[in-house]
């Protein structure tokens, strides 16, 4: 971290911004930083809201034990319609954490909109479609599903605005104009 230092004087450095470290997250509640065999790691206690954590515990649930309810699916849309993680940290070494929440989120919800008793509730079709577009607002399945639920519930207006918001979306992130036009994209549904 600090290249222009000697081995001494960077870890001096690094003890210094550890202490006041700790003193800031100790006003925040019951959180530890730990050193095991030069590896730092953050311990959060559940008396600590940390919305990584609680979103990775979500996703847990519903990946790996195939569990979830109306409760955790509302409380996972919560978390991920936040964004991007770290959307304000442009660090190189970070990029791969990020791009893993990003898509774990992504598939997680994905998986979530299939089931069948969340498609029969169109509203919630739309607020997990709004969270996947939170972290890749180009995907275009996504799209695809907000436009057809929209224009199902009679809002043919904002179905054609979410249509060309995606559009524009996709001619600044690819450089190039969508293939397709609004009639065609529909007919696809």
């Amino acid at each position: 971290m600090w290249p222009d230092k000697d081995t001494d004087s960077s870890r001096n450095n690094r003890n210094v911004y550890m202490s006041k470290l700790r003193l800031l997250i100790k006003n925040i509640g019951n959180i530890e930083l730990v050193n095991q065999n030069n590896y730092w790691s953050v311990n959060i206690e559940n008396d600590v809201f940390c919305d990584y954590k609680n979103i990775m515990l979500l996703i847990d649930q519903v990946r790996n034990h195939h569990n979830y309810n109306t409760d955790l699916v509302h409380e996972l849309i919560n978390i991920a319609s936040r964004g991007l993680l770290l959307p304000n940290m442009q660090e190189e070494w970070v990029d791969a954490f990020k791009g893993e929440y990003t898509n774990v989120v992504i598939e997680t919800l994905s998986v979530l909109v299939e089931k069948e008793d969340i498609k029969k509730d169109p509203i919630l079709v739309l607020h997990i479609a709004d969270a996947i577009l939170k972290h890749d607002c180009i995907e275009e399945d996504t799209v695809r599903l907000k436009v057809s639920t929209l224009y199902k519930l009679g809002k043919k207006s904002q179905a054609k605005q979410c249509f060309d918001k995606f559009s524009e979306n996709y001619k600044n992130f690819m450089g190039v104009e969508y293939k397709e036009s609004f009639d065609k994209f529909l007919v696809v549904n």
